[in-house]
């Protein structure tokens, strides 16, 4: 009798265990770096390119990383280096921060331009949004660089 017992729950045991198992890995993982390179953030506007085309082409040595803080947030970083006008290479990092999207449509995500770092000074989200934009701008209108771009417009960084 005590050998059918230990039997019975050593079977629920392994049971829980397998089932505990199965619903841990069923648990659908974001792959956000993926999710971040295929939005199109102007595609309103006529440009259908998405983040990861255009960063990809501008950022040399383009690294893209994720971090997860937690269920509902995790920033996705960008990093390389980009011509400036002078002709050299500086450091960029751009951040994108993601969360789950509040409407209904379950699963989706909200990105946003959050950091941006250029050579070393950091800049909040309205200059990583200036900075985005001028991107997908220099790439809508045939730029080879970010660089061409700003001397063009005359801009600086």
């Amino acid at each position: 009798m005590k050998k059918r017992i230990t039997s019975f729950v050593l079977a629920i045991i392994m049971l829980v265990s397998v089932g505990a198992l199965l619903f841990s890995c069923s648990d659908e993982s974001v792959d956000y770096i993926a999710s971040v390179k295929a939005i199109k953030p102007y595609e309103d506007y006529g440009i259908s390119a998405t983040y990861g085309t255009v960063l990809n082409k501008y950022i040399s040595s383009c690294k893209w990383q994720e971090r997860i803080q937690s269920k509902n947030l995790t920033y996705v970083d960008v990093s390389g280096k980009i011509a400036d006008i002078d002709g050299s290479q500086i450091e960029v990092a751009i951040t994108f921060k993601v969360t789950p999207y509040e409407g209904k449509t379950e699963g989706m995500v909200w990105v946003e331009a959050y950091l941006v770092e250029i050579d070393g000074n950091s800049y909040q989200s309205d200059r990583a949004s200036a900075v985005i934009e001028e991107l997908f701008d220099a790439y809508n209108e045939g730029f080879e660089s970010y660089a061409a771009y700003l001397i063009a417009y005359g801009e600086d960084w």
